[in-house]
């Protein structure tokens, strides 16, 4: 029992700190070539994440369902802000650089394909309907990070993750696979139904990672 109890939890650890994909520098040249790109802002999501060293006992009492319960009100109250951000930063980011461009809203309506096992967005429906040479897809995931030491709360984290691919649809080439994670210690005492502390890192957060997000371009 003493075993299982000291057990240490490191796949989430493996998961969230080593998951994303690898990172591919932007092709500039290629990129602001004389080509149209279409971008799909894909909707963001929320995640609950343990960190630490946690045995099994120690996870059945730390269930997390307060920092779930805040996250979900968090979902309600940004997640369309967070999207709107993302797609008024795009659109600086391709007015500045005179690249032609058009941002798909209606994600949901887009036909798929099966590559491999993987069902995808169909880039050349993209391609052949919207005239486009090039397709940049966006991922945002945001939440709260808790670290524990058995189950006692050591830390606690606002994250915020975002994803980027540009391809060049006619060669199927990848120009930019970009990922990154930004993580903002929460400080002050958590209370009940109080969020405050939340919403100011998730601000912070943000503007931090579409900086970074911008600077690639």
């Amino acid at each position: 029992m003493n075993f299982i109890k000291s057990l240490p939890i490191i796949l989430i650890l493996v998961l969230f700190s080593s998951c994303g994909p690898k990172q591919l520098t932007l092709n500039k040249v290629d990129y602001h070539a004389h080509n149209n790109v279409a971008v799909i802002i894909h909707q963001p999501t929320t995640y609950v994440g343990k960190g630490g060293s946690q045995g099994l006992l120690d996870m059945a009492v730390t269930p997390q369902t307060k920092y779930k319960e805040a996250v979900q009100l968090l979902s309600e109250a940004y997640t369309s802000n967070i999207h709107n951000s993302i797609k008024e930063e795009c659109q600086k980011i391709y007015d500045y650089t005179g690249k032609k461009y058009l941002i798909l809203d209606s994600i949901a309506t887009l036909p798929t394909t099966n590559i491999g096992k993987k069902e995808v967005i169909d880039y050349q429906y993209i391609k052949e309907k919207y005239k486009v040479d090039q397709v940049q897809e966006i991922w945002c995931t945001y939440g709260v990070m808790i670290n524990y030491y058995g189950f006692i709360e050591t830390d606690k984290y606002i994250f915020v993750s975002i994803d980027s691919v540009i391809s060049d649809i006619e060669r199927q080439q990848k120009l930019q696979q970009y990922n990154k994670q930004n993580k903002v210690k929460l400080k002050g005492k958590w209370q009940k139904n109080d969020y405050a502390i939340f919403k100011e890192s998730l601000n912070n957060n943000i503007k931090l990672s579409l900086r970074e997000f911008n600077s690639q371009f």
